[in-house]
């Protein structure tokens, strides 16, 4: 029988033998050797535990059919009230390229493999590690095509006869430009377009462009709106 130098060597090595389908049962203790290593010890006689139901008619695309933990044999599913929480909920891909389908025992979960002929089966929790989940691919403009800016949107929009949304200032330090929004806003809705086009803010900073753009948006938006 093989000892091993340490608890982990040992629980790693049992690991890879179930995964492996070599092990001779699905569950082990590690038991510690007269000279300070360890040694596995698999149960006598055990027999595996049962596979889960078949898949329903409900999977697609090749994926395993999710099973809940009801529906694995309830003498397999039984967790004893003092387990923790789970830290490998139902849907986890781990790394042995699958996903947590539930808890067996105490140890034990049922693994959805990847790919594979019969897909589910028990992996001790010694073996589990979270797998990362693929990056979604941002989106990009096509070659030649440059990007499309917020600003650039909204210029848009007000050619097409959309009125801006009235900005809302949330600096304190610059709360008095919510004036200078709210005037803009008044003299649009009071058709005073004229005295709107005359209206001038000669700041240089963020905000003072904004009120400039704001106004310059309400205007286009009425000249598309009188063009129809």
């Amino acid at each position: 029988m093989t000892a091993y130098s340490s608890q982990s060597n040992a629980r790693r090595a049992a690991a890879k033998m179930i995964i492996g389908g070599t092990a001779p049962a699905a569950s082990y203790e590690i038991r510690p050797d007269a000279d300070g290593r360890f040694t596995i010890a698999w149960p006598p006689n055990e027999v595996d535990p049962p596979p889960p139901p078949a898949a329903g008619p409900a999977a697609t695309d090749g994926e395993p059919d999710a099973m809940t933990l009801g529906e694995i044999p309830t003498e397999t599913a039984t967790v004893s009230p003092a387990e923790p929480e789970d830290k490998f909920p139902a849907g986890t891909r781990v790394i042995v390229q699958g996903a947590i389908v539930g808890r067996i025992d105490a140890e034990h979960f049922w693994v959805a493999l990847d790919g594979a002929e019969a897909p589910h089966m028990a992996i001790p929790e010694a073996a589990l590690q979270p797998g990362k989940t693929p990056r979604t691919p941002r989106t990009r403009a096509p070659a030649g095509e440059p990007r499309r800016s917020k600003a650039r949107e909204a210029d848009e929009l007000a050619a097409n006869g959309v009125m801006p949304t009235k900005p809302d200032v949330t600096s304190h330090a610059n709360h008095h430009y919510q004036k200078r929004f709210d005037r803009l806003a008044e003299l649009a809705a009071a058709d005073d377009w004229q005295a709107l086009a005359d209206y001038q803010c000669t700041g240089v900073n963020t905000y003072a462009k904004m009120v400039r753009q704001y106004r310059d948006r309400l205007l286009a938006a009425h000249r598309a709106q009188m063009a129809t």
